[in-house]
């Protein structure tokens, strides 16, 4: 005879399997954290080998198809729900991610009062080496921007052999000039004459070799990687006599990896002695992750690849005076070491020319550098006038060839003996 009291009431069994699953209820979670954590070790990887726009694209893409194959191998329940569950939620970043890059694309890049380039940039630009992107060597392209419908400028670049912009000067000379910069120091919207080391080796008579290392963007941390790795030893036949680096406000965010454009470019931290490390790209979790900070900060480097987050997230640190702060430390200490190895290895001397405005941020800067020790040169103390529309292209806010052409002969003044 059967025992009724062992015969397992209808219920019975699935109330202990609930009980069961409420108990071990962290392991699913735990299961999901790691294929999080393995996706954001996916997107990390791959970012180290997809210098593209669409890398986050691309992530979504393999993460979501990744999900599906797990959810159609999984045997148990909850695992199929839970691949099926971030299947999905990949899948729709895919679709967020892609829309994000149509509103960049239709609503700021096209919108009726967004410049319009006739050359776009991929004609003279390239992602990758050592500084995250740069000219393309041996061209000429003709550049034009209208707002408007109104023509800004429309002018010629030339890049020479050696992926720099144009710069008539005296290579066999046995004295050299270096200028390090941005748009400033390359000459965004000016012809190749009309830039600052053209109008210096113009004031100079073009006796000396005078080299223009700037580009659209760049920040400290490009001329210090250039330095550090020889860039220019192959260009100097004797001495360097000066180097000049042209400073604005904005190479705080550059250098600190706060911008949009500057996504592989060199990463630099401070470390314990005051000095910056390099530790890979700006678009990479590289650098110290001691502190909850440094961790944030590495995170942030890789999720701001994605077009959807600098658009929901944006950069918040811009505003947050602790982290102003640590940016403006991070430069200094870069442009300092850019001075030491200036002194150290081409016993030349090392000037910074700064665009000072108003704003505490470069009040601020200012006092860093001058903490430092370096030697700084405001734009007020090479102009002949005061600071006005005057010296920018009009409808633009880059220098003319008047203000190039009265700090150059500034320059040539104070550093332009080679004698």
């Amino acid at each position: 005879m059967v025992d009724r009291d062992i015969i397992l009431h209808p219920g019975t069994e699935p109330k202990k399997g609930a009980s069961v699953r409420a108990k071990h209820w962290h392991r699913g979670l735990l299961g999901a954290v790691s294929v999080v954590c393995g996706c954001l070790i996916l997107y990390a990887a791959l970012l180290s080998i997809v210098d593209l726009i669409f890398s986050a694209l691309l992530f979504f893409l393999i993460a979501s198809a990744g999900c599906f194959l797990f959810f159609f191998g999984a045997r148990s329940t909850t695992k199929r729900q839970m691949f099926f569950s971030l299947a999905i939620i990949f899948a729709g970043l895919v679709a967020f991610e892609f829309g994000a890059l149509l509103y960049v694309s239709i609503f700021i890049q096209n919108a009726p009062d967004a410049p319009r380039y006739g050359s776009h940039l991929a004609t003279y630009r390239a992602t990758g080496g050592e500084l995250g992107y740069g000219p393309k060597p041996s061209r000429a392209v003709r550049v034009r921007k209208a707002v408007n419908g109104r023509i800004v400028y429309d002018v010629e670049y030339t890049i020479n052999d050696y992926a720099l912009r144009e710069t008539r000067s005296n290579p066999e000379s046995q004295c050299s000039f270096l200028f390090y910069g941005g748009s400033f120091v390359f000459g965004e919207g000016l012809p190749d004459i009309q830039t600052l080391p053209y109008q210096f080796s113009r004031k100079l008579n073009y006796n000396f070799n005078v080299l223009n290392f700037g580009f659209d963007g760049y920040g400290p941390h490009q001329m210090l990687r250039s330095l550090q790795a020889g860039a220019p030893d192959a260009l100097i036949k004797g001495s360097v006599k000066a180097v000049f680096y042209v400073l604005i406000p904005p190479d705080v965010f550059r250098s600190a990896g706060l911008t949009r454009w500057n996504r592989y470019g060199p990463k630099y931290v401070v470390d314990e002695a005051g000095r910056p490390r390099h530790v890979g790209t700006l678009n990479g979790m590289g650098g110290a992750l001691g502190t909850w900070n440094d961790f944030t900060q590495a995170l942030l480097a890789v999720l701001r690849n994605s077009r959807l987050f600098n658009l929901v997230y944006g950069f918040p640190e811009t505003r947050d005076p602790k982290h102003v702060d640590r940016s403006i430390e991070l430069l200094s200490s870069i442009v300092a070491e850019a001075e030491r190895i200036t002194a150290n290895k081409y016993g030349a001397r090392f000037i910074v020319i700064m665009w000072s405005d108003a704003s505490d941020i470069s009040k601020k800067t200012l006092a860093a550098l001058k903490y430092q020790g370096l030697h700084t040169i405001d734009k007020s103390e090479l102009l002949l006038k005061d600071w006005g529309d005057h010296y920018l292209i009009t409808g633009d806010r880059h220098p003319n060839e008047l203000a190039n052409r009265e700090i150059a002969t500034g320059l040539a003044n104070r550093f332009g003996d080679c004698s």
